[in-house]
């Protein structure tokens, strides 16, 4: 760098400032730190303070809410020393984010009402946020009229100052402002519109508001089906992004009662699993909203619920021996449920211990049963080649191709498919796709074990990596394989780091 070569500090501080908007959120992080590094070394206050808020926003924007706020604290110790009104107004704001999200809906409005003025004056973008995070909190705080004149007002500035991305959040704003209105047509006419261009954005946070809320819409309107899927994309943007809301949890408690409705036990695991899975997230990170949404709420309405069977109870007291049989049952059919999922988990745990104790085995094709060639009804010198290139084919992982199928090995390895199909379920004890897809799931297992890097990836990221043409097959291919999910193997591999 030649800011740096020429000892010149203050232009190398903005060099990272301007590398860091221009690349991915690892060397976001890597430039926030140098910018700090050389803020430091020129002793500037301001610099200082501006670094730290730097490296608040990469974090925030990877919904590293802790790490974001403890940037933004720091930045307040050098501005106590530093006057500049941006960066004082730039740090209310941003801790008033972390506040809304975090639940302080009131501490968050006071903020953003002091910041208000001073941004309306000065930074017209800085306006915008401020007046979409106050109509945010006040849709939280069921101020819904408001809510409502505040996302007015920011569409009007938004068109009036050229902003049209900002429009986006307004409508996102006002279309669950709409649904907590009960006014579900609405929400969806805005959702709909809105959507899309989140998506081109990446914005995942935002998506998943968007179409939890979607889904609440149609659910309320009977559309049952199409509310299902917007709470599936709510759970894949959780599996791709670790983001997640305490108000979204909802999605995740609504397919549980489908999987359950629908008998599929399956699914009832995995969403079990996943509830677990977001409630040690809200917990370590949203302990004041969880326990405010969650725990209150569910005191509070089992208090009624107790109530109202105790009231029912004596309105009904010659039917008390029906109800407490049934009671009995319920408990029992809980209990099966109860021990059905901890053997469930069990025989998950074991299996990986299985796959992580399990080393890589030569590829050795010998027949499964006692061979008889005359079963085959092929010479012995066709078996013995295609054998041979078997081998070649496992060892050479020639099976990573997301179009092969029997026709086209079988023309590769100049052999009749037909054959071919025989020596494999012969040979291998399997039907030619699944002997494929066993290959590839050991294939991305190994890989997995030994590279850390790919714990992060997507199931749809995996299913490339292993080339299989969709995220479906793959997954399904991993847990006929393996005994277990994906997402299983992947946070248990985490664990183990």
């Amino acid at each position: 760098m030649k800011a740096r070569a020429e000892k010149n500090d203050t232009e190398e501080f903005y060099a990272y400032k301007y590398y860091l908007h221009r690349t991915d959120h690892v060397q976001k992080i890597r430039f926030s730190d140098s910018m700090l590094m050389v803020a430091k070394r020129i002793q500037d206050s301001s610099l200082i303070a501006s670094s730290y808020l730097t490296r608040g926003i990469v974090h925030y924007g990877a919904k590293d809410h802790t790490a974001a706020l403890n940037s933004y604290l720091k930045a307040t110790e050098y501005l106590t020393l530093d006057k500049t009104p941006y960066l004082y107004y730039k740090n209310q704001y941003l801790i008033a984010q972390v506040k809304y999200y975090l639940g302080y809906y009131m501490e968050a409005l006071s903020l953003l009402n002091e910041c208000l003025p001073y941004f309306k004056h000065h930074k017209e973008r800085a306006y915008l946020n401020t007046l979409h995070q106050i109509s945010l909190c006040q849709n939280r705080m069921g101020n819904y009229g408001d809510c409502s004149e505040t996302n007015k007002v920011g569409l009007e500035a938004s068109r009036r100052l050229g902003m049209a991305t900002m429009e986006i959040y307004f409508k996102l704003s006002e279309g669950v402002n709409q649904y907590s209105r009960d006014n579900y047509h609405n929400a969806l006419t805005l959702l709909n519109e809105v959507l899309p261009g989140i998506a081109k954005r990446d914005d995942f946070a935002n998506s998943a508001i968007g179409y939890f809320y979607r889904g609440k819409s149609y659910l309320a309107l009977g559309k049952k089906d199409k509310a299902m899927d917007d709470f599936k994309t709510v759970d894949e943007n959780f599996n791709a992004h670790h983001y997640i809301r305490a108000d979204l949890r909802e999605s995740f408690e609504i397919l549980l009662k489908q999987a359950i409705s629908s008998d599929d036990t399956e699914q009832q695991l995995y969403y079990i699993d996943q509830l677990e899975r977001l409630d040690s997230v809200l917990n370590q990170h949203n302990y004041y909203l969880y326990k405010k949404i969650f725990k209150e709420y569910d005191t509070k309405a089992l208090e009624r619920t107790k109530s109202n069977l105790e009231i029912q109870l004596r309105k009904e007291h010659k039917r008390t021996g029906y109800l407490t049989a049934g009671l009995g049952i319920v408990f029992s059919l809980l209990g099966l449920f109860v021990v059905r999922h901890l053997k469930i988990r069990k025989r998950y745990e074991e299996q990986f211990k299985k796959l992580m104790d399990e080393e890589p085995k030569e590829s050795v094709v010998s027949p499964v049963a006692p061979l008889n060639y005359s079963d085959l009804n092929i010479s012995e010198d066709v078996l013995s080649t295609v054998i041979k290139q078997l081998k070649t084919f496992e060892e050479k992982q020639q099976f990573l191709d997301e179009n092969l199928s029997v026709s086209k090995l079988a023309a590769q390895l100049d052999v009749n498919s037909k054959y071919l199909s025989k020596i494999i379920a012969r040979f291998r004890g399997k039907s030619f796709a699944n002997y494929i897809n066993d290959l590839k799931i050991d294939f991305i297992v190994a890989r997995l074990k030994k590279e850390p890097i790919l714990r992060k990836y997507t199931n749809a990221a995996l299913a490339k990596e292993a080339c299989f043409s969709t995220t479906q097959r793959f997954t399904r291919a991993f847990k006929s394989k393996t005994g277990i999910s994906t997402s299983y193997f992947l946070e248990e591999l985490k664990r183990g780091l």
